[in-house]
């Protein structure tokens, strides 16, 4: 190797230089056909967007040179930017072709989680990408042949090197800087919500710039102080609900609570009027049937991923929306030293055991760093199971495990139970079915699959002596991979896609509940369901419950789905408080006793 540098060809000024500065182009197109398997497509991107092309030449400059002038190599600077850029072209490829998505800056919060985020992807070679990392892999060797360095030592060596980076980085975060930038290099920065609309920005402008974008979007997008916010200003509001009219609902005993959120359950039936789909959907449509059940349409706050977004919602009884969309809302809760109290707590202090069940890895989206201070006695995760695991596709755990591990908690524990219960077995990718069958329709067997077990727990639950109810909804509709994609032959587009928002879901009870007297809208946002249910428990009145039901009535439906609508204030300003403020709206615990109660029967001895 060290023969090889002593070539004339090395020694040729000229070719060092069309070595160091032709690097940074090498690697950006690259990248871009790495992540896109299109030649033809990235050269017509770069005939009719050559401003987005030379910002992100220049950019991948600016970061090749930051490391040679802070290695003093070359070669090193080279590759360190080779590795970044070729990671999230490969990233990027394999979620597209997994998901339909693309990759975005606030995905990398779940860097941490490979072994979780593996299952989502069909891992397959791609010579195209492969072909890539070695062209750029190759380029960074010769760059080790010229064996280009900067002076070993001189006074201010941190000096150039710190300043490119200073005014990289205050360019692309500095909202001042970067929106005159993207309009002189033609890059669109328009705000986005749905994945559709990212992928017609990600049209606009490629992996390199698109990921810049996000990047000031995450920067950005604080959750700011909402005006007036103040102890005061929260008492007002929240006398001004207390004596706000509420529902009356009476009620002997407490009942138990159960929360269902379906992995990726959705009724297609609303969008694709061209196939028979009412055989997957048999089941459910049953459920509807019943005497007990009450059918609702409710707004969740993401699309086709983010589950912790529409779990957020349910467990803490606020919108995501007064936190700014936030991709990991949870996290926002990591610095409080006391977590505001979330439905699980607010159901403890009335004498009910509460548990959460996930089958999954406890740290997937860092659940297991803020969970266990949500205030709930149980917290199962795919290792905690006390049921014999069955699993169905990518070897997720079924929902009917989940269902029986429910039933599990409600034998062994004495007195009401609030159980918040998060499947998994719908997840994407949908392309990996061992015969063949085609992604959607793969999809649609699992929601069948889904449907069946949930009547047999249902069936369960209504043979109970203790009253129920259950919330059931899907946290989002789905993902699907290019290959399986249905939406584009429904026609829905980033114009018309608010409709995949809305969950068809239910409430449902073992005995008579008169769901009218909650004046439930005729579509309401997720958040509000947690109220609704702690209205129907007949529970003690919460200033906090009825301030937020008496924001329903005013606005049912507050959502990132609904963008063009204006902020909430009363909601900004009780979740602000709640999540990042004061708590000010938050009474003292005073937890009551358990009752004592006779141990459930199991199963077995129902039947």
């Amino acid at each position: 190797m060290n023969r090889l540098k002593e070539l004339s060809l090395f020694k040729n000024k000229y070719f060092r230089l069309f070595l160091l500065l032709g690097f940074p182009v090498c690697l950006y197109f690259a990248t871009e056909l790495g992540q896109g398997q299109d030649l033809s497509l990235l050269w017509d991107f770069t005939l009719t967007r050559l401003g987005v092309v030379a910002f992100s030449v220049l950019l991948t400059t600016a970061l090749f040179w930051v490391g040679t002038l802070m290695t003093r190599r070359a070669w090193a600077g080279g590759l360190f930017t080779a590795l970044l850029y070729m990671t999230f072209a490969t990233v990027d490829f394999y979620k597209t072709q997994s998901s339909g998505a693309h990759l975005q800056i606030s995905d990398l919060l779940l860097a941490g989680n490979i072994s979780g985020l593996s299952k989502f992807a069909k891992l397959y070679f791609s010579p195209i990408l492969f072909g890539c990392w070695v062209v750029v892999l190759a380029w960074v060797l010769l760059l080790w042949c010229i064996d280009f360095k900067t002076r070993k030592q001189f006074r201010f060596q941190w000096l150039m090197p710190g300043a490119i980076g200073w005014i990289t980085a205050m360019s692309v975060c500095l909202p001042g800087i970067f929106g005159p930038l993207c309009q002189v290099f033609g890059i669109d920065d328009s705000p986005s919500y749905n994945v559709f609309r990212d992928a017609e920005r990600f049209s606009n402008n490629n992996l390199v710039s698109n990921l810049v974008v996000s990047l000031n979007e995450a920067v950005t997008d604080d959750v700011e102080q909402p005006t007036g916010y103040s102890s005061e200003t929260v008492e007002e509001l929240l006398e001004e609900g207390s004596s706000s009219t509420t529902a009356d609902i009476s009620t002997t005993e407490q009942p138990n609570i159960i929360v269902i959120m379906s992995e990726t359950f959705a009724d297609f039936r609303e969008l694709d009027h061209t196939s028979d789909l009412d055989q997957y959907y048999a089941p459910l449509d049953r459920i509807l049937a019943q005497e007990n059940t009450y059918h609702l349409t409710t707004v969740v706050p993401t699309f086709g991923g983010g589950t912790v977004k529409t779990e957020f919602e349910l467990l803490m009884g606020l919108p995501v929306r007064s936190l700014s969309d936030a991709y990991i809302p949870h996290q926002l809760l990591d610095d409080k030293e006391e977590i505001a109290e979330s439905f699980a707590s607010i159901y403890r202090d009335q004498g009910y055991t509460t548990s959460y069940v996930h089958p999954y890895y406890s740290n997937f989206y860092q659940r297991d760093e803020t969970y266990d201070r949500y205030g709930f006695d149980n917290l199962l995760f795919l290792d905690d199971l006390t049921v014999p695991a069955e699993t169905w596709h990518n070897d997720y755990v079924t929902d009917e495990t989940v269902f029986r591990q429910a039933e599990a908690l409600l034998e062994q524990s004495d007195g009401p139970d609030y159980i918040h219960l998060t499947t998994m077995q719908n997840h994407m990718p949908y392309d990996t079915a061992e015969d063949g069958t085609p992604p959607y329709e793969f999809y649609l067997e699992g929601i069948e699959k889904t449907g069946q077990a949930l009547e047999e727990f249902l069936e369960y639950l209504s043979q109970m002596d203790e009253p129920v109810i259950v919330y059931f909804t899907g946290d989002h509709f789905p993902y699907f991979s290019e290959e399986g994609n249905v939406y584009e032959r429904t026609g829905i587009t980033s114009e018309n896609c608010q409709q995949l928002y809305y969950q068809s879901s239910f409430l449902w009870s073992n005995q008579p509940v008169d769901w009218e007297a909650l004046n439930i809208p005729d579509a309401l946002s997720s958040f509000y369901v947690p109220h609704l249910l702690y209205q129907a428990s007949g529970l003690p009145d919460s200033a906090f419950v009825d301030t937020v039901l008496m924001a329903m009535a005013e606005e049912p439906v507050y959502s990132v789905a609904e963008e063009t609508s204006e902020n909430d204030w009363l909601l900004d300003v009780l979740t602000y408080d709640r999540v990042l403020g004061e708590s000010y709206s938050q009474p003292e615990s005073q937890t009551t006793s358990t009752s004592s109660i006779k141990k459930r029967p199991s199963r077995q001895q129902l039947n």
